[in-house]
């Protein structure tokens, strides 16, 4: 696990100086130190969370009225079913879930970053809310979803898929020494690598796609 330094170091590392006028001073401006200080507080979150395990995959939109509009492309994902039933990461003493709750202005991908890695280190289980398929992991524009990054970063770092559970697909951490070395940057190393490379097709599920 990070302690608060390393976590600060390795995250200005991999995401560079945050705020207006930091490349100048070479400083944290206030408001990214309050933002690094919320994304540590989502990572402690997700890495102590009573279930010990973690629930990705692709959020279910809805509209004005609520009726949910992009069911028939990610064909089931995370809903408020899956909020409830799990309860979600958060900042703070209460937000010790198993599904990020932070979304909206507050979401960032550092910060969706920061709450895998906190998972990953604590070497949680991690169910799949939502299928591999093409649609659910490859983008054009950024090589893949935030749900294809997760899963590369599953990967990358010492997890095997598991097919055939009681809840559906699961990744498990098999190589411990790989989860504990984790680190930003070498997710930010990796996520460039497949996008250079096709290496997110390899995450999906041809069966089906």
């Amino acid at each position: 696990m990070y302690n608060k330094v390393q976590f600060e170091g390795d995250f200005i590392k991999a995401y560079g100086y945050l705020g207006v006028g930091a490349f100048k001073t070479g400083r944290l401006t206030p408001p990214a130190v309050r933002y690094i200080d919320f994304c540590y507080s989502v990572y402690n979150n997700a890495a102590t969370n009573k279930l010990e395990a973690l629930v990705v995959g692709r959020i279910v939109k809805r509209d004005g009225t609520g009726t949910r509009i992009n069911l028939e492309k990610v064909g089931y994902g995370l809903d408020d079913d899956e909020r409830t039933n799990f309860i979600t990461t958060k900042a703070g003493k209460d937000g010790v879930g198993s599904v990020l709750g932070v979304d909206g202005s507050d979401w960032e991908l550092s910060l969706n970053d920061s709450w895998l890695m906190g998972g990953i280190h604590a070497r949680h289980d991690f169910y799949l809310a939502s299928p591999r398929t093409k649609d659910n992991i490859l983008d054009s524009t950024y090589g893949a979803t935030v749900t294809g990054r997760e899963l590369l970063g599953l990967t990358t770092f010492g997890y095997t898929l598991h097919p055939n559970t009681r809840l559906g697909e699961v990744y498990v951490c098999t190589d411990r020494a790989r989860a504990l070395a984790a680190t930003f940057v070498a997710y930010q190393k990796a996520f460039d690598a497949a996008r250079a490379g096709g290496g997110f097709s390899k995450l999906v599920n041809t069966n089906t796609s």
